[in-house]
């Protein structure tokens, strides 16, 4: 079994809103990593918190199960009435023989950002996949 976890803070602790460079600087694009003014590369982004954590409990080398979850929030200051999202999710990678191998996963989530939608928003996702590895192509051992 394995765990991870991490957690990002980049509201500033001095409060308010002390402009786009103050974690997110280069200085050569002085508004940091954007595209047309959005932020790239990062899932809090700016004023905002978050966590995440998974474990990936192993059946055998091949088979396994993972367990997620995530929650980020972010500030009033930066969003108008700020918004929180929470998933959590499962996965499981099992090999069904030596040549198949069967993925299936779902995932929760909930999201409050005032500003886009004045409720609770919640959705369902899953997604099973069924694969053929042929023979000289499958993860392992090649003489399988």
């Amino acid at each position: 079994m394995d765990f991870r976890a991490e957690g990002v803070y980049t509201d500033p602790p001095i409060g308010g809103n002390v402009g786009s460079g103050f974690f997110y600087y280069n200085p050569t694009w002085i508004s940091g990593f954007t595209n047309a003014g959005n932020l790239m590369g990062h899932w809090v982004g700016r004023e905002g918190q978050g966590v995440q954590a998974w474990t990936t409990y192993w059946l055998s080398p091949r088979n396994k199960l993972q367990f997620q979850f995530r929650h980020l929030k972010v500030s009033r200051e930066f969003i108008l009435n700020g918004g929180t999202l929470a998933d959590a999710s499962v996965r499981a990678d099992l090999w069904a023989r030596s040549k198949f191998s069967l993925t299936a996963a779902v995932q929760y989530e909930a999201w409050t950002f005032p500003v886009i939608a004045p409720t609770r928003q919640s959705n369902i996702a899953s997604s099973l996949q069924l694969t053929f590895w042929p023979k000289g192509f499958s993860r392992g051992n090649p003489s399988q």
